[in-house]
């Protein structure tokens, strides 16, 4: 295999890799003009926002570990008071810009932001990339 051709198998590998990051159901929504998934939880947060405020509201807000938390501890979130925002894939720079629609109007007590694996592993991949490329 030539030099070119390893580095485009490489380069290949790597955006299969970074596909991966979007769950199936999101990955058919997800489009170019919703970066940051804006349209994840708008029905949601409209829902909640009607609601009367609970005491100790609490939404957590992060990538796919906290969106899977849902799953894994659905005892949890059947409390009213818990509200899951997580999104698989996330960075930090796409929380950041959902932050205000998908924590803030919905009135919490308290908010949980989860560490963002998917942050250093982005970075990383840019530089793998940049390096195959000869860049």
């Amino acid at each position: 295999m030539s030099i070119l051709n390893k580095k485009t198998a490489f380069f290949i590998r790597l955006l299969a890799v970074a596909s991966l990051g979007h769950s199936a159901a999101r990955a058919a929504e997800f489009s170019v003009t919703d970066w940051a998934d804006f349209h994840a939880y708008q029905a949601d947060n409209a829902q909640v926002q009607n609601t009367a405020p609970r005491d100790h509201r609490v939404v957590f807000m992060g990538d796919s570990i906290t969106e899977f938390w849902d799953q894994d501890r659905r005892q949890i979130f059947a409390d009213p008071r818990y509200i899951n925002r997580g999104i698989s894939g996330q960075t930090t720079h796409q929380m950041l810009l959902r932050f205000r629609q998908d924590v803030i109007a919905l009135r919490p007590d308290y908010s949980g932001d989860g560490v963002h694996p998917n942050q250093a592993g982005y970075e990383v991949m840019a530089k793998l990339i940049k390096a195959a490329l000869g860049k």
